[in-house]
């Protein structure tokens, strides 16, 4: 996937899952992402459920499992090279 193409996965995304994407890609547990966003990490984990279901259907991506480490090693880069897609506290 190149920058384009996850810029427009990105504005796919609810407000509050950008951020918790965010914030797993800056190392934080969902306990850490929780307390950050004043939600409880239940709802990290939810909204972390859906941005691999919805990632996995990227037909880049569409035959592997997506998980924690799989978005870190696709958006940490890409949020260090365009951090004005960073809107976390």
């Amino acid at each position: 996937m190149n920058d384009t193409d996850l810029i427009q996965f990105l504005l796919r995304l609810r407000q509050r899952q950008r951020e918790v994407l965010e914030l797993v890609c800056a190392g934080l547990s969902n306990e850490e992402i929780g307390a950050r966003l004043y939600i409880a990490s239940s709802s990290v984990a939810d909204h972390l459920s859906t941005i691999y279901a919805e990632f996995g259907t990227e037909e880049a991506f569409a035959d592997r499992r997506i998980n924690r480490a799989v978005l870190i090693s696709v958006f940490a880069p890409f949020f260090a090279r365009h951090p004005e897609f960073c809107s976390t506290p």
